[in-house]
């Protein structure tokens, strides 16, 4: 058996605009209940998480899912960053992709569940068309081959950390870096559980092959 999931990586300049946000994060962030991403190959922009997959069907499911992929067009996300006004405290202001307040949409910075219960913090994208149509369809195309798929609304994140405990944010004159991630290709990931946190390794990568004009959306920022 192998934990798998579907991702989109990252390049390593992206990775390195990352660690440094979260560098930063750490430096004002010190609660031991907060647990944040420590290995740049763990960055990444989930897709889809299958769990346990045996090992003979790995490799037809691999093949199906080349197909389904090689049907999509190359596109870009975005992020938009604002900076964040004086005299207030971004700790108050954390949006939430599945509610909340709202206020702090332009900081760049997300949580779910919500914003008084955060249970992990993100770097969120509001979804661009060309992404949320290639999730729609995927998870037909899953649910059709007799998978489990997520009932709730897609949101596209980057995890910064994730949080066990009680534990105040001060995200406060933290502004996240305004990143462009190409998205040229799908890559099928396992997840190795390991004493030191999860290792990832890329078992296939589904390269999306219909060349059109790209689509490039801004995505304005509201982070498995």
């Amino acid at each position: 058996m192998k934990r798998l999931f579907l991702a989109i990586n990252l390049s390593e300049a992206t990775k390195d605009q990352l660690m440094r946000l979260i560098q930063d994060l750490r430096s004002k962030n010190s609660s031991s209940n907060i647990r944040w991403v420590q290995k740049r190959e763990n960055l990444h922009l989930t897709l889809h998480f299958f769990g346990e997959i045996e090992e003979d069907k790995i490799a037809p499911m691999a093949q199906k899912l080349k197909e389904f992929f090689r049907q999509y067009s190359r596109f870009t996300l975005a992020t938009l960053t604002l900076p964040s006004p004086r005299g207030r405290g971004d700790e108050k202001n954390i949006p939430s992709p599945l509610g909340g307040e709202g206020k702090g949409e332009g900081y760049g910075f997300g949580c779910f569940p919500n914003a008084k219960n955060p249970r992990v913090l993100f770097l969120a994208m509001q979804n661009n068309p060309a992404l949320l149509a290639m999730v729609v369809s995927l998870r037909q195309f899953l649910e059709n081959l007799s998978f489990k798929v997520e009932g709730r609304p897609f949101h596209a994140h980057l995890t910064l950390a994730r949080i066990d405990g009680p534990a105040t944010l001060h995200l406060a004159n933290i502004t996240p870096p305004a990143l462009t991630i190409p998205v040229n290709y799908v890559e099928l990931m396992e997840s190795r559980l390991q004493p030191g946190g999860s290792v990832y390794k890329a078992l296939e990568s589904f390269k999306l092959t219909l060349l059109t004009t790209d689509c490039k959306i801004i995505c304005h920022c509201a982070a498995l």
